[in-house]
């Protein structure tokens, strides 16, 4: 079919060509490429090991190896900052790897009681108390725990495997509420 000497077909398929390029390109644009920039950056932070990022339908999960960290607040704060100014908040989630070493999964477990026992009673003093009993009774060379306005950081160590965990402090609105009586 022609309209004034110009085939419409070839106008048609020309058209799509071009939008199937224009959307590819902007997907491959969005996608890989920001994950590529942003891979390039998280490795270069010294304490970051190895990266892996996983789309989960409209969320991405970061998993991060790291090296011996001395601060895990500080780095994960700059991992959060960084993932927050290349992928929009909420669009993230940060899994950090850990060693598979059994006396640090051991330690944790005695101690996550007491970690989100403290979130809602407040009392923090009194984890640093029972991680500093937990790391004489286990013989671990190294357990620290710091707290922010959103987060608790929990570093565990021995023979040079070290367990990173960061839990948040905030719930649901609603979930902490219990039943009670009125009167």
């Amino acid at each position: 079919m022609e309209f004034k000497g110009v085939r419409l077909e070839l106008v048609a398929v020309g058209l799509i060509i071009s939008l199937v390029i224009f959307f590819g390109g902007n997907y491959y644009i969005q996608n890989y490429r920001t994950e590529d920039l942003l891979r390039e950056e998280l490795l270069a932070i010294k304490e970051v090991e190895k990266i892996e990022i996983n789309n989960l339908n409209e969320t991405r999960e970061v998993s991060i190896t790291l090296n011996q960290v001395g601060n895990l607040q500080n780095l994960y704060q700059e991992l959060d900052s960084l993932l927050n100014s290349s992928l929009g908040r909420g669009n993230y989630i940060i899994k950090l790897e850990n060693s598979d070493n059994e006396k640090l999964m051991t330690a944790y477990q005695k101690i996550h009681l007491s970690v989100y026992e403290s979130i809602i009673t407040g009392r923090f003093t009194d984890l640093g108390n029972k991680l500093g009993e937990l790391k004489d009774r286990l013989k671990l060379d190294s357990a620290e725990v710091s707290v922010d306005e959103s987060n608790i950081y929990l570093k565990l160590g021995v023979g040079g495997d070290e367990y990173y965990k960061v839990i948040k402090r905030s719930y649901p609105a609603g979930a902490l509420q219990g039943g009670g009586s009125s009167g």
